[in-house]
Formats: structure tokens, C-alpha cells, sequence
């Protein structure tokens, strides 16, 4: 469990100046902070440190010597920095893009709590967390239209889109290597280095099957069951696939509150005994999972109501196949290298190569 979180930056007159921390009472001593400042200026390079600074174990984000900001998370002794490195990575892109007016200030308990969280995150609220980032689910449409693209032309891209900044490209990337998105690679003849899309994320709503097979598996009574069913397949019926009604459903992922229910009603209904009362928090999950048409109330004969899932949601990684027919129009029409485009073939294909071995595994 982290310590705190500390947001500096060097000063070439004052030396370390803290900008914020959290909680206001963690302490550290200057001396520790210039340890931790030395490690990143030594190396010169702008990213992710873990070391430890005397009796305190640090992870620690750089953005620089342009810059020179620097986002520290102070841990116990027997955490693992690893388990925190994408929560810091992503916190620290949204303080740099919050920096005019101060506004980080507002927003600095918020992403501390979110850095505490991140090592519980589950597989699909890790994905879900990426694509709610907006620079990356921008990278990753970009990506989807171009499949490889120079990263100085994808920088020039960013620039232009995003006029008030879009953070540290760097450790963005870096994320999305770790979660092989992306494979970046100097490529000869190219003025730059190659970025490869090999991973997409597709997402989209499924009914409960097992819940749906029988009462056994709901937990509702069988006369309630009957309708679960027919509401369920109703709502499949006029679904469409959409990118709003994705965005909100991950929004959802990521609040520990919403998966928390969601995680409760994959297993079955949960009842409500009449004359029972909910908490606020619950009502108000509820209440917005009703909305979202995510879950649905019944009541019996008793009074007692059940609430159901009625539309659970796949969230994964594929290998973009539909990239061969953008690979085949750029060869087609010359708009990349043939080195570039036979690399990321051998890419493509090895990934294919790695899946079915799994699979075989």
C-alpha cells in the first residue's frame, strides 16, 4: 500500500520545489528528494525509475530535462514498484495535460486513489482503463485507419489534434508496448522510428449465457426467470454495436463501486428482501445500471426484488486482421516502404504463430 505521492519539480535557483503531495502529511527529507531527482537527471532520460532511497521504497516518474517535473510515489517496503508503474505512467500524463491554472491541485486525491487501486484492477478494467484515456483510444483509431506509422509523423498528428498538449508520447507508447498494442522498431531507410499496430481492443455487449440457461443459474424463481429471458433477448434484438454506448460501459469498468456489482451479478440475481433498505452507493449503482439497460428489477409475489444482468460486456485484445487489406492498399498505392510493409507482415505473423501455441498450451 503507497505512502503518498509527491509532484516537484527542479529549480535551477531553489534546487527541488514541491508543488503538491498526498496526503499533506507525508514527509521526506531534501536530501532524499535530490537522491531521487540525481537517479533521473543522471540517466538523462525522461520515464520510469524504482530504487531506494534510504529507508523508503520509491517509483518515481520523469518527464525530462526540458521539463524537468518529476511525480514520485513513495511505497512500503514490501510493495512491488511493478505493480504501480502503469497507474503512475497514466496519472502522470493526466497532471502534465492539467497543469495551466493549477488544476491538478483539484484532481491530485482522485488519481492518488487510483494509483492505490491500480494492482487490484482486473484484466478487463486494465484494457477498459487504457481505452477510456482519450490520447490513447486516439492513437489506437489512428492506428486502426494506418496500421504502421512513422513515429514523427505520429507526433506531427498529436501536435495538431491536441494544440493545449498531449503529455509525455514517450510513456504512452511505452504503455502500449507493455501491453503489446504497438511493437516499435527502427526500420532502415526510414527517417524515423516505426510504430507497428498489432493489437486491438474490441469490446462490445453479450448476453448472460449461463445465467440465462436456467433459474438455477439466474437465482430468480422460474415465473421471473421466464421474463429475464425475454428481456434479455429483447434488448439483443434492437442492439447495435456503438462507440458511445462502449465508452460508457467502460466507464463503468473502471469504477470499483460499479465492477464490484457488476462482478456480484455475473454470479446470479441479487435479492432485496422486502422492507430491506440499500445504502445510497448502491441505489445510485443501481439506478445507473438500470439506465444503461446493463440490469434489470423484478419483483415477486413477497415483495422481494431481485436485480439481474441482463447485458454483460466482452472486453479483449485481437490481432487485427483486417490490417492485411490497409497493408495490401499501401503496397497497392506506394504509400509505404516495402521494408515497412514485409516487417510488419513478419510481425503479424508471428503474433499468429504465438496465439495458436497458447491455444495449443
Amino acid at each position: 500500500m503507497p505512502i503518498g505521492l509527491i509532484f516537484m519539480k527542479w529549480n535551477e535557483i531553489t534546487g527541488n520545489e514541491i508543488l503538491t503531495k498526498y496526503p499533506e502529511e507525508v514527509e521526506i527529507t531534501e536530501r532524499n528528494l535530490m537522491q531521487i531527482f540525481d537517479t533521473h537527471d543522471f540517466s538523462g532520460e525522461k520515464g520510469l525509475i524504482s530504487l531506494m532511497v534510504g529507508s523508503l521504497n520509491v517509483i518515481s516518474w520523469y518527464s525530462g530535462p526540458d521539463t524537468n517535473y518529476c511525480i514520485t510515489l513513495l511505497l512500503n517496503i514490501d510493495d512491488d514498484p511493478d505493480d504501480y508503474q502503469d497507474g503512475l505512467s497514466e496519472v502522470s500524463q493526466i497532471i502534465l495535460q492539467n497543469l495551466e491554472d493549477d488544476v491538478y491541485l483539484e484532481i491530485i486525491p482522485s488519481l492518488y486513489q487510483k494509483i492505490v487501486q491500480y494492482p487490484s484492477l482486473t484484466f478487463e478494467q486494465k484494457i477498459a482503463t487504457t481505452y477510456n484515456n482519450e490520447i490513447k483510444r486516439s492513437l489506437l483509431i489512428q492506428l486502426r485507419e494506418e496500421g504502421v506509422i512513422l513515429k514523427s509523423d505520429l507526433t506531427n498528428w498529436l501536435q495538431e489534434r491536441y494544440l493545449k498538449g498531449f503529455g509525455d508520447l514517450d510513456t504512452i507508447l511505452f504503455e502500449l508496448v507493455q501491453k503489446e498494442i504497438i511493437e516499435i522498431i527502427s526500420v532502415k531507410g526510414e527517417r524515423s522510428l516505426v510504430i507497428f499496430f498489432i493489437n486491438d481492443i474490441t469490446m462490445f455487449r453479450v448476453p448472460p449465457f449461463k445465467l440465462l440457461k436456467n433459474s438455477q443459474e439466474s437465482g430468480l424463481p422460474n415465473k421471473l426467470h421466464k421474463t429475464y429471458v425475454i428481456d434479455s433477448h429483447d434488448f439483443f434484438n434492437n442492439y447495435t454495436i456503438s462507440e458511445l454506448d462502449n465508452l460508457e460501459v467502460v466507464e463503468r469498468l473502471i469504477s470499483p463501486q460499479f465492477y464490484e456489482m457488476l462482478s456480484s451479478l455475473r454470479k446470479g440475481a441479487i435479492i432485496k428482501k422486502k422492507n430491506e433498505r440499500l445504502s445510497v452507493k448502491n441505489r445510485n449503482v443501481i439506478r445507473i445500471l438500470e439506465k444503461s439497460r446493463m440490469m434489470k428489477s423484478y419483483t415477486d409475489t413477497e415483495g422481494n426484488v431481485y436485480y439481474a444482468l441482463i447485458s454483460d460486456f466482452y472486453i479483449d485484445f485481437h490481432i487485427p486482421q483486417y490490417i492485411l487489406h490497409i497493408i495490401k492498399t499501401a503496397h497497392d498505392n506506394n504509400l509505404k516502404s516495402n521494408k515497412v510493409l514485409l516487417k510488419y507482415l513478419d510481425l503479424l505473423e508471428n503474433m499468429c504463430s504465438d496465439l495458436k501455441r497458447k491455444k495449443l498450451d
